[in-house]
């Protein structure tokens, strides 16, 4: 695993002190209803969660963070992560949320442009895709100072609680990003779990 630090956020993996946090993160219903993958908000259902973080890791499918606000300690504030990553044709797919107390202060996009900087120059992807539900102008906000395109849209793509709703497909090629310095994350560290425990 590793941990990220960019500008005022930190990317670190999930500890078991987030819980209650994430717990009443999730129950949010900005986030319960518009968001996939997340876990159902009772302890045990959030720790399996956890744990499939490592076994995505280890398999190389996917990179989950929890977001802290530096110099916060370790508050946990939102999630991003890489998922669904196919390293034969070099693509994944990002996804992040922040809890209330955070939001429209520009945590989401930084933490999100922290993590298309390391998948294109740690991982060497080729195209990062996002995908939100075509209401969430929020979402469409972040990934678009991104530096993401908007490609189309899947038709009654997201189903929850009962209810279908059309989903924006956005992406960002490696040669979008690496032709315009706006989309760089300049202020970037990148530590791996042996430098975090040694």
């Amino acid at each position: 695993m590793y941990a990220i630090t960019a500008n005022r956020v930190r990317l670190r993996p999930f500890v078991q002190d987030d819980i209650d946090e994430l717990l009443r993160i999730i129950s949010q219903p900005h986030i319960a209803n518009s968001i996939v993958r997340i876990p159902e908000p009772c302890t045990d259902e959030v720790e399996s969660w956890m744990d499939s973080h490592a076994r995505e890791l280890e398999s190389g499918l996917g990179y989950h963070f929890a977001i802290s606000e530096i110099g916060d300690s370790e508050q946990l504030i939102g999630y991003v992560a890489l998922t669904d990553i196919v390293f034969e044709s070099k693509e994944g797919k990002i996804s992040f949320w922040i809890g209330d107390n955070y939001a429209n202060q520009g945590f989401a996009t930084e933490a999100a442009r922290a993590l298309v900087h390391f998948g294109f120059t740690h991982l060497r992807l080729n195209r990062i895709a996002a995908y939100h539900k075509t209401q969430n102008i929020k979402a469409s906000r972040v990934v678009a100072k991104l530096g993401m395109k908007r490609e189309g849209v899947l038709r009654e793509h997201f189903a929850k609680h009962g209810s279908r709703h059309n989903v924006s497909i956005w992406a960002i090629l490696y040669q979008d990003w690496s032709d315009n310095e706006e989309y760089y994350e300049t202020d970037l560290e990148i530590e791996s779990m042996q430098e975090l425990t040694a």
